[in-house]
């Protein structure tokens, strides 16, 4: 932990600090890989109690300063300070409200977390109901357009693959009445696909589709609709989409 502090105090006015695009070359924000290897090396993976007190006052300081000037990347810490009981203002709480926001990139960063708390969750690591997020999940899918309906698809379907019992019998019942819908929308032409962002929708749907179908192929009221989508993702033009034959 030390060496990294030594670096991160060496570094972080460079990584911190907005700078204008060079006319040559774009500059790239190397916080979100930092903050990704503080994460998924060290925070995910050290005990609580090999953490000393200078620790947590490293840790907070560390969060504050990012969240000041990157706030979407300080949000993928969240989950681990969380389970180590590091003292910040933002807590899961406040990380569920960011669904609502109109920005993107934060929506899509508070979705890679609430992926992580599931995890946590589920390791036992942190003691909160997985409802708390899987709701978050479902509400964005129902409610959320553009990049944050597909980010939302895309972490619903991961769940499913890797912790299908996150979501309970409601919310899965709601998932699939969303595909259900979505499908109707095809059929009625009222999505044309005539641009890039429509068909990485249908492509997102149709991951969903083929985890909510390996989990819950035995629901017998759903199986006209599995019909349905199986003829349409196997008959499809664009592989992208066929690779979720079921």
């Amino acid at each position: 932990m030390d060496q990294f502090y030594v670096w991160w105090k060496a570094q972080s006015f460079y990584l911190l600090t907005e700078r204008e695009e060079d006319f040559f070359m774009k500059l790239n924000d190397y916080i979100p890989f930092i903050v990704s290897f503080l994460k998924n090396n060290i925070l995910s993976v050290i005990l609580k109690r090999n953490l000393r007190e200078k620790d947590f006052v490293e840790l907070k300081k560390i969060y504050e300063e990012i969240e000041l000037q990157k706030s979407h990347a300080a949000i993928l810490l969240i989950p681990s300070y969380e389970r180590l009981n590091v003292d910040i203002a933002h807590k899961h709480t406040w990380l569920l409200e960011q669904l609502k926001q109109k920005d993107s990139i934060k929506v899509r960063y508070s979705l890679l977390a609430i992926y992580e708390y599931l995890h946590f969750i589920t390791r036992k690591e942190i003691s909160l109901p997985y409802s708390l997020f899987s709701n978050g999940i479902v509400d964005t899918i129902n409610y959320g357009t553009g990049e944050n309906l597909k980010n939302a698809l895309d972490v619903a379907a991961d769940c499913l693959k890797l912790m299908p019992f996150v979501f309970d019998k409601n919310e899965i019942n709601n998932l699939c009445k969303l595909t259900f819908n979505y499908y109707n929308l095809i059929q009625e032409n009222k999505i044309l696909f005539s641009n890039l962002d429509d068909f990485e929708t249908l492509s997102r749907f149709t991951k969903l589709i083929f985890y909510l179908y390996s989990e819950n192929k035995a629901v017998e009221s759903l199986n006209p609709y599995w019909d349905k989508w199986r003829n349409y993702i196997k008959n499809h033009k664009l592989p992208e989409i066929r690779k979720y034959q079921f």
